[in-house]
């Protein structure tokens, strides 16, 4: 519950911050730019009645942003725009319920500069982010408001009034169809938590002939989809389209496809067992898929189960592949991200000793955009991504890969707070407790330490990556080739590496190329027509 205040507070932004100072540390307030913030009418209550740990959210786009585009859909870690936000129950926030206004003080975060530091025009926006509401920095139920153009000055003292008036909305779900099946199934594995309901969810799509009382075959092999930062349900309705398409059927595997959901409270869960999350891992291999083979006709045998993903989706399906390698038989997977920590990006967690900077003064980057075969633009660089995090989202509500994998392959601290992450988001040190920690989930690593899981990635997975991705996902896995001894140029390999290919280029590629090796996989099985 918020403070009241029976008077209108002016109150202040932060004072100028350096670029290299704490993006968590308040800042004396000074007098100048002031905020203020209308409450409509109908977001009152819900200010009012806002949870411990909801957190009021200043974007700004710059003018390199599209116009077209709000600042809310612009957010990305990866690229960076000026971001600070308020602990809505802090001391720096105030409600005047007789006015409808919110006075705030100086931010407790902010990145890369608090907006007293800002020169410019820039479009600006407020969230306020309600624990519980989907994953990551906001979801359907939190509050946001229009867009206003702000002119900021460092010294202006001027005062700038924004506006809350609107509940954002979740997209709508397709509409169920014969052929496309919503899945939500209870489970006692996963934890109760505010927003996240006790249940595995997904979307089952039927393939073309399957409710064909005159078709060949009655029983289907399974492709188990793990998107990445997709949504689950847009990727059904793709599938479910394409399905339908009679010209497409010698493309697409004609298979019972099984869309699963993988988002939980702080990002993408990588269906790993763990203590934030529960066990996911568990409750896909001993209660989801089990009703799957009972509810529809799926041959339940291991080779007809196929998995499939990308990016955080690719690292799920080989976690797995090895970690129950009595359920699945192939794994496909494109451009998966994090699976090595000894190459995470441009850091090594292990041997690094700050996250931050590479030891020559020059910062690690996080996101690049190739302009050629040796000159790249730098988007983002890990302190970026990892201080943006901090202020949309801290105790792991940032959605970036960071907050995921604390969720996914840390462990709570001992007064049961949020697992900290293996680099400081004030100073960059690494902490090696922590990267001792995640080693346990390492692909590397597992792979050098257990000869079977080794010889299950080469014999039973399929990875592809393109030799300039943007986020460097290739060096971790050209790293795990060297460890499993593949040729990475070869494309039949277990592992290939596409010379001067972004992840842009490869995705599209590497899609057509599983459907098309998971063809003739299950067709050399007499699994599929």
């Amino acid at each position: 519950m918020l403070p009241l205040t029976g008077s209108i507070l002016l109150c202040c932004l932060a004072a100028p911050q350096a670029p290299d100072r704490s993006a968590s540390e308040a800042v004396e307030a000074v007098e100048t730019d002031r905020l203020s913030v209308e409450l409509a009418p109908e977001v009152l209550g819900a200010v009012e009645d806002a949870p411990a740990g909801a957190r009021l959210i200043l974007l700004l786009a710059d003018e390199r942003t599209d116009p077209g585009i709000e600042p809310i859909d612009l957010v990305d870690p990866m690229l960076p725009q000026p971001v600070a936000s308020w602990a809505l129950d802090g001391p720096e926030v105030r409600l005047d319920a007789a006015s409808g206004r919110l006075h705030c003080g100086a931010p407790d975060r902010a990145h890369p500069l608090p907006p007293t530091a800002l020169d410019g025009t820039f479009r600006a926006q407020l969230v306020l982010d309600l624990p519980g509401n989907g994953n990551g920095p906001w979801g359907p139920g939190d509050l946001s408001g229009p867009v206003r153009t702000l002119e900021l000055e460092a010294t202006s003292g001027s005062e700038h009034r924004l506006v809350l008036d609107r509940v954002l909305a979740g997209a709508e779900p397709p509409e169920e169809r014969p052929w496309l099946h919503r899945l939500r199934r209870p489970t006692d594995l996963i934890p109760a938590r505010r927003g996240v309901p006790r249940e595995q969810r997904g979307w089952v799509v039927l393939p073309r002939g399957y409710d064909d009382l005159q078709a060949r075959r009655r029983f289907w092999p399974v492709i188990y989809l793990v998107p990445d930062r997709d949504s689950p349900e847009a990727t059904a309705a793709r599938l479910a389209e394409l399905s339908r398409r009679r010209e497409l059927s010698a493309v697409l595997p004609g298979a019972i496809w099984v869309v699963l959901d993988p988002r939980g409270a702080h990002g993408h869960h990588h269906f790993t067992d763990s203590p934030v999350n529960g066990a996911r891992g568990r409750a896909l291999v001993e209660e989801l898929i089990p009703w799957i083979d009972a509810r529809y006709r799926t041959v339940a045998e291991p080779e007809a189960r196929i998995l499939l993903g990308e990016g955080a989706g690719g690292r799920t399906v080989l976690e797995l592949l090895t970690a129950h390698p009595e359920f699945f038989g192939r794994a496909w997977s494109i451009a998966p991200e994090g699976v090595s920590f000894g190459h995470v990006g441009t850091v090594d967690l292990y041997r690094d000793a700050n996250g931050f900077e590479d030891g020559t003064g020059g910062l690690r980057i996080a996101r690049r955009t190739p302009l050629g075969s040796e000159r790249d633009l730098v988007n983002a660089t890990i302190r970026d991504e990892i201080r943006t995090g901090e202020t949309l989202g801290p105790e792991g509500r940032g959605g970036t890969s960071w907050d995921a994998w604390r969720a996914a392959f840390g462990r709570p601290t001992r007064d049961g707070r949020f697992p900290p992450g293996p680099i400081d988001p004030d100073t960059g040190t690494i902490d090696p407790l922590v990267a001792a920690d995640w080693s346990a989930a390492d692909l590397l690593l597992r792979a050098r330490r257990d000869p079977e899981c080794a010889e299950r990635l080469r014999e039973r997975a399929r990875i592809i990556v393109g030799g300039r991705d943007e986020r460097y996902r290739h060096l971790g896995i050209e790293a795990l080739a060297l460890e499993l001894g593949v040729d990475v140029t070869r494309p039949e390999s277990a592992v290939h590496v596409v010379p001067e290919a972004t992840n842009e280029t490869v995705s599209p590629r590497g899609r057509v190329r599983a459907w098309e090796e998971i063809i003739d996989h299950l067709r050399g099985r007499d699994l599929i027509d």
